[in-house]
């Protein structure tokens, strides 16, 4: 194969990096690429976003549902939404540069090397049509693998800090080079699956690119019919293809660590070794003692862990974030959080945020519980505190405290779920209630959605067939949901306003394929007056 040394790209200023993409608008966004000192050229590392660290990291983990702080809210939407509410914990910052730092390494030895055999990534999107995958991330040349992870009980916060970790890059990344396109896959993020089920977890890995490429179950049929070896097989070619730098597997002591079964750990392994991916790891601590002794695994697994309990334990971190979750709990049942009620709620969560937002939750559904059986002037205290905190979290706090064996582990996940499945139900019922309510208020009012969505896209197509159904009906709801007073409007405005946001969103398309077409053609001509000096060995 043709190795390309270096690569001419454009660069942007690193704070202006992604800064007018929206990762949730699509999963697939263009590169952007900012300079980073020492990887030159090298676009997998250059396209990166720069991680968050020290307190900026906790600042832009924070996540507080807009339904708290929004005046007439429904009341009991804002109670469960306790359950949404995110505040990283203090090493979020170091969880961050570790993912960062892993991938930087993972791509470091990596070469890029030109198929003659491009591969066509056929897709759904219509706008983008196929992707020729010409560029692999290949030729690994290091044969030191990285790892890291996140080691601790249930409920200290691992999937909540990779959650947060992870907003900050897109699920995949377009490349596009005179000598070639590739897609860039910085991570895949799967699950263990009970008893070392290493077929699942490879079909896991393969289902996750089909999501993210949006190519239907192309490479989930790749692996249907093959045993561990070939599925081995194929998991490198992919992180080939598709430049993946980092492999997260969340429970990883449900694998088998000996190496006399074909589905061990060692599958992983061998994977690391052949491309030299980044493998971050979360487990509870069985995980460790099923490593205790296995050093060759250890290192690989867990060379360099951060310990989530840790957290917990500290009083004074814990005390600063449940007063801020404390902050939005219901107006009027909130009183000062004394050291004597945080000691309780203390004694009673261990300093788990995830028994904290429960118990919250649980202090607010009791008070307006007793509120509507006509209890007046009821107090929160930390007498109040601990009768709600015994009824709701005895269990959970056992098996927290028993939470060094996959066991206690499991059973207490599983009550964690329980919680939040009542929550879902509750919400639900109410959900369903306000919008019965918000469908009388528009029939009383003369308004029909289907009715008025089909005026407005059978006007439009009456004097053009540049935009679809579908473009149609997307823009319609969006002037439902966002264009003040858009219900009582007339048909003649409601049109005109639907083909304003048509073109608006028309023209910003047009926008950034004009300017891709611009950074091609200056490439090209920069190519044929010989001003690229390095492109291909």
């Amino acid at each position: 194969m043709k190795y390309i040394k270096k690569f001419d790209m454009s660069y942007t200023e690193p704070e202006m990096q992604y800064d007018s993409t929206d990762f949730m608008e699509s999963d697939i966004v263009e590169a952007e690429y900012v300079p980073v000192i020492g990887y030159e050229g090298k676009p997998d590392i250059e396209a990166l976003p720069k991680p968050f660290t020290g307190l900026k990291a906790v600042k832009e983990g924070i996540y507080i549902p807009p339904v708290l702080t929004k005046e007439g809210a429904n009341k009991h939407l804002k109670i469960y939404s306790m359950r949404d509410v995110r505040f990283p914990m203090i090493n979020q910052g170091e969880i961050n540069k570790r993912i960062y730092e892993g991938l930087v390494s993972s791509y470091a030895e990596r070469a890029y090397a030109v198929t003659e055999r491009p591969v066509k990534l056929k897709r759904n999107d219509e706008e983008d049509g196929d992707i020729e995958i010409s560029i692999l991330a290949s030729t690994y040349m290091n044969g030191e693998t990285k790892s890291s992870g996140l080691v601790g009980l249930p409920g200290t916060g691992k999937s909540t800090a990779l959650n947060i970790a992870l907003k900050k890059y897109p699920r995949a990344i377009k490349h596009t080079f005179e000598g070639g396109h590739y897609i860039q896959i910085p991570i895949i993020r799967t699950t263990a699956y009970a008893n070392s089920n290493i077929s699942a977890l490879f079909i896991s890995f393969a289902n996750t690119i089909d999501d993210i490429l949006d190519c239907g179950s192309r490479h989930r049929d790749e692996l249907k019919s093959s045993n561990i070896g070939r599925m081995t097989e194929r998991i490198i070619n992919w992180i080939r293809r598709y430049h993946i730098g980092c492999w997260i597997i969340e429970e990883a002591e449900f694998f088998s660590f000996g190496t006399e079964k074909s589905s061990s750990f060692e599958n992983i392994v061998t994977i690391m070794q052949e491309t030299g991916v980044f493998l971050f790891a979360t487990g509870n601590h069985d995980l460790m003692a099923k490593l205790d002794g296995n050093l060759r695994q250890e290192r690989r697994l867990l060379a360099n862990y951060i310990d989530m309990d840790l957290i917990p334990q500290d009083k004074e971190c814990m005390r600063m974030i449940t007063g801020q979750m404390w902050e939005y709990m219901l107006p009027e049942m909130k009183a000062e959080l004394t050291d004597e009620m945080f000691e309780e709620i203390y004694f009673w969560t261990l300093g788990s945020i995830d028994m904290i937002s429960i118990l919250l939750v649980s202090l607010q559904q009791e008070y307006e519980s007793r509120r509507k059986k006509g209890a007046k002037n009821i107090k929160v205290t930390t007498e109040f505190i601990k009768s709600v905190a015994k009824a709701k979290l005895t269990r959970m706090r056992k098996l927290f405290l028993d939470g060094q064996t996959s066991a206690a582990a499991d059973a207490y996940h599983q009550a964690q779920k329980e919680f939040n499945e009542s929550i879902e139900k509750d919400k639900q019922v109410i959900e369903n209630a306000k919008v019965q309510a918000e469908l009388k208020e528009e029939i009383a009012a003369g308004y029909n959605h289907y009715q008025k969505y089909c005026m407005v896209k059978d006007s439009i197509l009456m004097v053009m067939d540049e935009f679809s159904d579908s473009k149609i009906k997307s823009a319609f709801a969006y002037c439902e949901t966002n264009i003040d007073n858009f219900k009582h409007m007339t048909n003649k405005e409601m049109v005109r306003v639907v083909l304003e946001r048509l073109n608006h969103v028309k023209s910003k398309t047009k926008e950034k394929r004009d300017k891709k077409v611009a950074e091609n053609l200056e490439e090209f001509q920069k190519n044929i007056l010989g001003e690229n000096k390095e492109v291909t060995a």
